[in-house]
């Protein structure tokens, strides 16, 4: 028996793609957001950038002042000393708790925080993502405790599964346009948009609750994640290129021109240096939860983002620009780290 041909018309496959494999966004249920979301988040962001400012600050307190060395330069017991050169035991305390860390602890330190910033970035992302199912942790429902690992399992694989090629990519790039303002800038949107489309709701981890992922939601939605995920990415590189003056030896120094240093000195450092970095971090926050959402409109993703930006350009302002200017303008004091930089 003789076969005959079958011609098969593939004209309309996008189509065919397009009406019955994409994803209805539109059915994607809505997390509510508001500016109390974003206060939120932005206030949580700028809590744990001020805990991972503290421990070196209490490192570099110690062993500036608190050290055998430092001590014996100190005024002898004996004499009588300014109140602004003393410390309380509470305050040496601190100092000398977070400045004796181990190696290790400091690394678990550090682990946790960033923990608790990659947590809140997947939730900003993507709602679904969670550490419990609402009831676990409820000791009046449950005597005893667990976590939901569903979710965690499910972002840990899209992790390991992108971090070669974007490791590989981000090198290349690198030795392509070297190390600059505006190879940083190129890496760090993409990188942006890379994680958008990973972990983002309408991206590849979809529903963290189911164990399949979402691969079509059309070309417009795909393009919308890119462009949030870009602009988050330039915000990051904004934060990171214009970084607020942050050197506590700088401010040690400057102290110490003044006559001395104490707690009440130490204090204002603190102040200046956390509230700086707060400053940027809780406007980073905010705009990650702006562009980070799905399914809201335009208009309000962009009255969202005005305040957290408007924040992270003014923190940017007074802490890369003002800061040092002021102390050399107004203080009459030259920055080391500034003149050697």
């Amino acid at each position: 028996m003789t076969e005959l041909p079958i011609e098969v018309d593939i004209s309309d496959v996008s189509e065919v793609i397009t009406d019955e494999h994409l994803v209805d966004v539109t059915k994607i249920p809505v997390t509510p957001v508001s500016h109390w979301t974003v206060i939120g988040y932005g206030i949580a962001v700028a809590v744990v950038a001020s805990f991972i400012l503290f421990q070196p600050y209490c490192f570099q307190t110690y062993n500036q002042f608190f050290t055998a060395t430092a001590m014996a330069r100190e005024l002898p017991d004996s004499l009588p000393q300014p109140v602004a050169l003393g410390w309380t035991p509470s305050t040496f305390s601190i100092v000398n708790a977070f400045a004796r860390f181990p190696p290790a602890a400091v690394l678990g330190l550090h682990i946790f925080l960033s923990g608790i910033i990659l947590y809140l970035l997947l939730r900003i992302l993507n709602p679904t993502f969670r550490m419990t199912t609402g009831v676990d942790w409820n000791s009046t429902v449950l005597h005893k405790t667990y976590m939901h690992t569903a979710p965690l399992i499910k972002a840990f694989l899209i992790t390991v599964t992108a971090f070669l090629p974007a490791f590989l990519i981000w090198r290349i790039l690198l030795s392509i346009f070297g190390d600059n303002p505006v190879s940083l800038f190129i890496r760090m949107t993409l990188s942006g948009s890379a994680v958008w489309l990973l972990f983002g709701r309408e991206g590849l981890a979809g529903d963290y609750e189911s164990g399949n992922y979402l691969f079509l939601c059309g070309k417009k939605v795909t393009l919308g994640l890119m462009l949030r995920g870009a602009a988050a990415g330039a915000a990051m590189w904004l934060m990171v290129q214009y970084a607020p003056y942050a050197d506590s030896e700088d401010w040690f120094a400057y102290y110490k021109t003044l006559g001395g240093f104490g707690e009440s000195a130490w204090w204002t450092i603190f102040w200046t240096l956390c509230g700086l970095w707060s400053w940027v971090a809780f406007g980073m926050g905010g705009i990650c939860v702006a562009l980070g959402h799905s399914n809201i409109s335009p208009k309000l993703r962009l009255r969202l983002a005005l305040f957290p930006l408007l924040v992270l350009i003014s923190g940017i302002y007074f802490g890369h620009l003002w800061v040092p200017r002021h102390l050399k303008v107004d203080r009459d004091f030259e920055p080391a780290s500034l003149v050697t930089g």
